[in-house]
């Protein structure tokens, strides 16, 4: 086996030996490098200018990263001799699943918001934002942002679907607890964060008061 193939986070792992002569001991020693294409289709052809080159140069541990987690991809590679660079012989790595390593946060988890006795005169948190973390890091590119608005017992939440920015609106909030779900869409994936808008009666100094308090959950949906 001329080459390991595993899965990493939203990413292939590959391992490739050192291809040997017709001796089966003796290293080659006209390699320059190795070509790695992927695609999801099982019948692709790097020949035929299908698949996607995700590797041309001379190390033989390669890292494929920004997949999609829980996917079947195929993997194909050829060794490039420095005598015939153009002239090489195309193979199967295998086929393999990257793991599912993204997740939805919001930027703040809890807010709390003053309120009079009564659950008026409060103001709302100020702007909170969506990310969707891929690898230790954030994905900022093909990432989608959502729903655009949602409405509930007077208390609204508008989220912008390019920058995941999260704004609430609405001085007639009439209720102790609203839930909205707030969306991050790679894809076919579909990361959801849960926000919920809470009341809650406080006795401190045996002075009754209410405060409305936001927090979040994490959750995944696929």
């Amino acid at each position: 086996m001329s080459s390991k193939i595993a899965a990493g986070n939203n990413s292939i792992i590959l391992q490739f030996t050192h291809p040997v002569e017709d001796d089966g001991v003796t290293l080659r020693d006209d390699l320059m490098g190795v070509k790695v294409w992927y695609s999801k289709s099982a019948t692709f052809n790097p020949a035929n200018n299908e698949g996607t080159l995700a590797y041309d140069g001379q190390n033989l541990d390669v890292t494929i990263p920004d997949l999609d987690g829980d996917v079947s991809y195929y993997v194909k590679y050829a060794y490039i001799s420095e005598i015939e660079p153009s002239n090489y012989v195309i193979q199967s790595a295998g086929t393999v699943k990257p793991l599912e390593g993204s997740n939805a946060q919001l930027a703040r988890s809890v807010d709390v918001v003053p309120a009079k006795s009564d659950g008026t005169g409060y103001s709302l948190p100020d702007t909170n934002e969506i990310f969707l973390y891929r690898g230790g890091g954030i994905l900022t590119v093909g990432v989608t942002y959502g729903p655009a608005t949602q409405t509930k017992n007077g208390l609204t939440a508008t989220v912008d679907p390019q920058e995941g920015t999260v704004t609430f609106s609405g001085t007639s909030w009439s209720t102790d607890t609203e839930t909205f779900t707030f969306t991050a869409t790679v894809g076919s994936k579909v990361f959801s964060v849960e926000g919920r808008q809470r009341t809650e009666t406080l006795y401190p100094n045996f002075t009754r008061n209410r405060r409305r308090t936001r927090f979040a959950r994490i959750s995944l949906l696929f």
